[in-house]
């Protein structure tokens, strides 16, 4: 919701996500911050707390949120050293906040400057939500925040960056699609356009990983799975691509 800043003179509304600068020095003057009533209902937002189980225990770190309510987008912050961070990239920026489409995938970048256990929960209470995945891209791991809204892990100083992202729909998996195709079937065998050494993965619509395979540049290997939709994970260093296919 929005701000109000009333002084003696005039009143002024301040859109969310918008800093301000403001000064009261005369006699009689003074500043006055009030809460606009909503004026639509929102959108709502996937919140995601990183907490740190150091010595004080487990303890709120950083933030990063996934807004749906259009130009809700806030560059980062830092005040202060602390044991690690999240934020969203968006264009060479880091984001606390960034917009989003209902359905889609979000890269949730994550810096250690200590070594230890962290853990990444959500919080999607605001938005209705029927897929809301977050993959490790480090470990392969996938996490399914509806039915296990938190992830803890073991992250170093010296892990890169692009450590995680999050999968999400507001309908269904099945409308999931990409630009940016990867792998084909044909006569059984699944295609894959890729250079170099890269882990294939094949994840069910659950979230659960079925086969797990190394291979090297473009290849052709067999799809042993029932008839239905699934998504490949191609992991090829930082370079993490998803692309989802139907099995008939």
């Amino acid at each position: 919701d929005g701000l109000e800043l009333v002084s003696a003179y005039n009143t002024n509304p301040i859109a969310p996500c918008t800093g301000v600068l403001v000064q009261a020095t005369g006699a009689g003057q003074y500043v006055k911050f009030t809460k606009n009533a909503p004026a639509a209902p929102s959108k709502g937002s996937i919140e995601l707390n990183l907490t740190g189980n150091g010595k004080r225990g487990a303890e709120t770190l950083d933030k990063a949120i996934v807004s749906f309510n259009q130009d809700s987008e806030l560059g980062k912050f830092y005040f202060g050293e602390q044991a690690a961070n999240i934020y969203i990239p968006q264009n060479n920026e880091e984001y606390a906040i960034v917009n989003a489409e209902a359905q889609g995938e979000m890269p949730v970048n994550f810096k250690a400057n200590e070594d230890g256990q962290y853990t990444i929960s959500v919080n999607a209470e605001t938005v209705e939500m029927n897929y809301l995945h977050l993959i490790d891209n480090m470990t392969g791991a996938d996490i399914d925040l509806l039915s296990t809204p938190s992830y803890t892990f073991n992250a170093s100083t010296t892990d890169y960056a692009s450590r995680f992202r999050i999968v999400f729909a507001g309908n269904s998996v099945n409308e999931f699609d990409t630009e940016d195709n990867f792998a084909f079937i044909s006569n059984g065998q699944v295609i894959v356009n890729n250079e170099g050494f890269a882990t294939l993965q094949v994840i069910d619509i659950t979230g659960r990983i079925i086969s797990s395979e190394i291979i090297n540049g473009s290849c052709s290997t067999n799809l042993n799975a029932a008839t239905g939709v699934y998504v490949l994970r191609l992991i090829n260093g930082e370079n993490v691509k998803t692309q989802k296919i139907v099995v008939k």
